[in-house]
């Protein structure tokens, strides 16, 4: 019986040494991620594309209407629509393409992806590739529905005052936009 005892001991030393071994080798060889800010306006330069977010605004569900008028998220419950301007830019003479998917509106308690049927309504384009000719800028429309259920009560009624941020996220950097 002793002997079963002390080789269970030994087993969970073992075990637990390795783990800690492991866990450090996994920490100290891994990437560290960059976070770098901006404010809006402020470009970021990443290879041949320049990106900045030049507006945002947040919109009452009876101001979508106005701008989206065919849109069925109209008669869903309570929702704010976050629109933020993004301006893409080619810095090369090549054709070049992005994809606006890694694009994620977010706050300290809420983080969305931006929604494709409004996307396309808005822009003139339909695609989440934007090509890019030499030298070529366009700009695009991101709209993101803040739906009121995802938040608590007491939050939704300053959810005019919160602070998002845009994320643009290409491992091991993140890139954050604040508004």
């Amino acid at each position: 019986m002793k002997i079963k005892c002390a080789l269970l001991i030994i087993a969970i030393i073992f075990i637990t040494v390795i783990s800690v071994h492991r866990y450090k080798e996994i920490n100290t060889n891994s990437e560290v991620t960059n976070i770098y800010t901006y404010k809006v306006g402020e470009e970021i330069v990443g290879g041949d594309i320049t990106i900045s977010a030049d507006k945002f605004s947040l919109l009452e569900k009876k101001d979508c209407k106005k701008i989206i008028p065919e849109t069925e998220k109209n008669d869903a419950e309570d929702f704010v629509l976050a629109l933020v301007e993004i301006k893409l830019h080619n810095n090369s003479n090549n054709r070049v393409e992005t994809c606006l998917t890694d694009f994620v509106l977010q706050s300290k308690s809420w983080s969305n992806a931006f929604d494709l049927d409004t996307y396309q309504k808005l822009n003139k384009f339909s695609g989440v590739i934007i090509a890019l000719k030499g030298n070529e800028e366009k700009k695009v429309l991101l709209p993101y529905y803040i739906y009121k259920y995802q938040w608590p009560k007491n939050k939704w009624e300053t959810i005019q005052n919160q602070k998002y941020n845009l994320i643009f996220q290409v491992y091991p950097d993140k890139h954050m936009i604040i508004f």
